[in-house]
């Protein structure tokens, strides 16, 4: 991976601990470009991709996951830090087998969760939350991944 490139994933998402939307949805977008632009350009990686990748998106999950700390809503914050948690221990077991099912057997639907929460939150909308409405939300927020 570029340095550039690097550079970039680590410092625009730290426009999330100020603007959680925005700078998630610039950190995703960087996330899903990276690899274009590295090809686009014909820049010459640098290291193991996917290894520099996955702990770059470590960075930026773990900056929503700070976030997620100062939610009100226990429930919500526990349930979003425990996908969090889930998400690193199955990135951990891929890099150490290199089994890709692994990632699929741990998903991360804590960033979707994550920002479906904040949108709602922030348009003025606390919702009553209870398990059986989470379990639902998470089989839906399953759907995309």
């Amino acid at each position: 991976m570029n340095p550039l490139i690097i550079i970039a994933r680590l410092v625009f998402p730290l426009s999330i601990l100020k603007f959680p939307l925005i700078g998630g949805a610039i950190a995703i977008w960087l996330d899903n470009v990276d690899w274009h632009v590295k090809q686009l350009l014909g820049i010459p990686p640098i290291g193991d991709y996917q290894l520099i990748d996955k702990v770059l998106d470590l960075y930026y999950f773990s900056l929503l996951a700070i976030v997620a700390t100062r939610f009100k809503n226990r429930t919500v914050k526990h349930l979003i830090l425990g996908l969090f948690a889930l998400r690193l221990i199955g990135i951990v077991l891929f890099e150490i087998t290199d089994m890709r099912w692994i990632l699929f057997m741990f998903p991360n639907i804590f960033e979707n969760l994550f920002f479906f929460y904040y949108l709602v939150k922030s348009i003025g909308y606390e919702p009553k939350i209870s398990y059986p409405k989470l379990g639902l939300f998470l089989v839906l927020l399953l759907i995309p991944k």
